[in-house]
């Protein structure tokens, strides 16, 4: 079982871990702070949030098998999130792009690892301080990690180099997540999402990020917007 929207009290632990890992596009656009002093305090601020995960009544709440594999648990490279309102949506129109229905939360994704595997998420709001997200969610998480170690290969599939590094894209209306890039102007869209069938889509496969949203804006016409959280 995990927690979803778990925020540890501490906030200035994870703003450190939030900028040392950032890649470099990331961190030359998000950090104030000089990169080895942000380092030397995410090794000491870590070990605190560790010590939460080492705790016996704590750790299976968050999916971690044992204390031991909670120890392990490290933050991988992190995606920007991005997402589209159910109104906007609804709006979609083809002329005026996805540049008229996306929005920046200023959402940092992390992947919480043990090894090779992803046991959880930790997300981070970059507003005007860092503050800490929601964790846990291990489920969708798997779902987003399995398609992330695909897309290398997915991309070479279809010849596409992305223009920058992808961005996750959620729907929250519909629970769908997505990975989002454009390669020479375009955008496409990737689903990772746990039921993608419902939308007529495939986890893995490429798609005109266009094509999917024309669709999907047909799909919630009748969706009562006071209906949905």
């Amino acid at each position: 079982m995990t927690q979803r929207g778990y925020a540890p009290r501490s906030r200035c632990y994870l703003l450190g871990l939030a900028l040392v890992l950032l890649p470099g596009f990331l961190w030359a656009q998000q950090s104030t702070y000089d990169q080895k002093t942000v380092e030397r305090f995410a090794q000491g601020t870590l070990q605190k949030y560790i010590e939460y995960l080492s705790v016996e009544t704590n750790y299976a709440r968050f999916d971690f098998e044992s204390v031991a594999e909670a120890r392990r648990a490290r933050l991988g490279n992190p995606y920007a999130v991005k997402y589209i309102g159910l109104r906007d949506l609804k709006a979609f129109d083809r002329d005026k792009g996805l540049a008229a229905v996306v929005r920046d939360p200023k959402i940092l994704w992390f992947p919480v690892l043990v090894g090779s595997r992803t046991k959880a998420k930790l997300e981070v709001l970059i507003r005007d301080e860092l503050t800490p997200g929601a964790f846990g969610a291990a489920r969708s998480v798997k779902t987003i990690a399995a398609i992330s170690s695909k897309m290398p290969s997915i991309l070479d599939k279809k010849n596409l180099k992305p223009d920058d590094r992808p961005v996750i894209l959620r729907i929250p209306a519909l629970y769908a997540e997505f990975f989002h890039f454009t390669s020479k102007r375009k955008h496409y869209l990737v689903p990772a999402m746990a039921n993608p069938g419902k939308y007529r889509l495939q986890n893995g496969e490429v798609y005109a990020a266009e094509d999917v949203l024309a669709w999907l804006s047909d799909y919630v016409q009748k969706v009562d917007e006071n209906t949905v959280m």
